[in-house]
């Protein structure tokens, strides 16, 4: 009976080593056939080995005209590849693979990968856990991260992503965003795409970073998150920020919120905005004295049907007093404000921005302003942006009431020549004497800048106790 077991055993041995054998020798041509058989041409591979560990190494693939994404096909290269294999105490397959530089269409992806997956039961389960480190990652002129680590699980019946979290240090968002995180964070609930590669939806995505920096304009964002839903064609898009610096430390804004929907997976092709902050500073320009600012500040933008923006905002001016050639002209510190606006996007409209804006002072009497604005848009609108000459021609009128006294007034300016020549103007009061002694009494203005308005406002045409006056 011994001597039938030891035959079994040595016997048992002698099969292992001829199929250990068999597999180092014929593994490695066994294995390019079945990749030439089913990728053809298309894959060419290097120096395939399997060494006595049953570990797998190939020094370089090369593919060209692949067809890695439907309807696309791709060349490029992968170097230094070795895949190892264990189990582990509870008997679970655990898979180890090593990548060296990968080049995709000419750029460079990363210099070096390496790519735990675990396989916990895999007789009946389609879940893979997977861990991943990767050095100099790159996407085309997307994205850039020095150093990027990140776990998850992957059905991959289902094309479905569980559970991922990623981190990594000097992130950069290349082409017209521009920004930099010395370090970053991130996670993914869940995460699908359809048989076709197109993303079905996305739940629970969110990025963190203690910095970014803006290089182009030299703006900080201090204590930065993003989270993104998307699912049965809504989605939704949400930004944080705590504090944004310019490049010599000085605070822009305070506490910002922007909120995003959109019909369709890409969030730049949005349906509203909502944006919402405690604080921000206005730019430096002549009109008013320096670090003037606004506190609860709101937007909305919503497209209606005719794929027009509406928009409307509303905060108050924190501190702000305007001047003129750094004469004082009036305060407007704790006033509020509200604006509506409608702008189209179709090139042949004719109205192309309708405003209305109303202002409210907390002085005693106060101080109320009703305006309206309508303008042409020129046909070269990115140009016009840039040379801040968007408009062909402008109409608006206004009504500033102080105390129950009346100011109207109106603005034009037509083409050709509309900013050479600047705007006319009309002005007329109901009450003269009364309106200015109203705005006197609000001390909001400057009383030298209001007595030389007297003066020309009492020199126009008479209408009543009112005056009239173009110019």
């Amino acid at each position: 009976m011994f001597n039938i077991f030891l035959k079994f055993v040595l016997y048992s041995i002698l099969a292992f080593c001829i199929s250990w054998g068999a597999v180092l020798l014929a593994g490695p041509k066994v294995l390019l056939f079945a990749i030439s058989n089913k990728l053809g041409d298309n894959v060419q591979i290097h120096n395939l080995r399997i060494n006595p560990k049953l570990s797998i190494s190939i020094s370089r693939v090369i593919f060209s005209n692949l067809q890695i994404f439907p309807d696309e096909v791709s060349d490029g290269s992968l170097r230094a590849i070795t895949l190892d294999w264990s189990f582990s105490n509870s008997f679970i397959p655990k898979i180890k693979l090593s990548l060296g530089p990968l080049l995709f269409e000419n750029n460079l992806i990363f210099n070096e990968a390496k790519i735990d997956l675990e396989l916990p039961q895999m007789w009946n389960s389609n879940f893979l856990e997977f861990e991943f480190d990767a050095k100099n990652f790159s996407s085309a002129d997307l994205i850039e991260v020095r150093d990027l680590h990140g776990h998850g699980s992957l059905d991959y019946q289902n094309l479905l992503l569980t559970d991922v979290t990623v981190s990594g240090s000097e992130l950069a968002l290349l082409g017209e965003l521009e920004l930099m995180a010395p370090t970053f964070s991130g996670s993914i609930k869940k995460l699908q795409f359809d048989k076709k590669n197109n993303l079905e939806f996305i739940e629970g995505f969110e990025v963190n970073a203690n910095e970014l920096q803006h290089k182009p304009l030299d703006y900080n964002l201090q204590t930065f998150s993003m989270q993104i839903n998307f699912a049965k064609g809504l989605g939704n898009l949400g930004l944080n920020i705590m504090d944004i610096y310019d490049g010599e430390q000085d605070t822009l804004a305070n506490n910002v919120k922007l909120s995003a929907s959109s019909s369709s997976p890409d969030l730049l092709d949005w349906d509203g905005i909502k944006l919402k902050i405690d604080k921000v500073f206005l730019p430096d320009l002549p009109y008013y004295k320096e670090a003037s600012s606004l506190k609860n500040f709101s937007v909305i933008l919503k497209k209606d049907s005719r794929n027009e923006v509406e928009i409307s905002s509303q905060g108050n001016f924190d501190s702000l007093e305007l001047i003129n050639q750094g004469t004082f002209l009036a305060n407007l510190s704790g006033t509020r404000f509200n604006m509506e606006a409608g702008i189209s996007t179709e090139n042949h409209a004719n109205d192309f921005l309708r405003s209305r804006v109303i202002l409210k002072s907390n002085s005693q009497p106060v101080v109320a302003l009703n305006g309206e604005l309508k303008a042409l848009f020129l046909e070269d609108r990115i140009d016009c942006l840039k040379n801040v000459d968007c408009f062909s021609e402008i109409w608006s009128n206004y009504k500033l009431e102080i105390d129950g006294n009346k100011l109207m007034g109106s603005s034009s300016c037509k083409s050709p020549n509309c900013y050479e020549r600047g705007f006319e103007h009309i002005v007329e009061s109901e009450n003269t004497a009364m309106f200015f002694e109203s705005a006197l009494k609000s001390q909001i203005f400057n009383p030298i800048a209001l007595s030389v308005f007297y003066t020309t406002l009492s020199s126009g045409q008479k209408n009543g106790n009112g005056h009239l006056v173009k110019f």
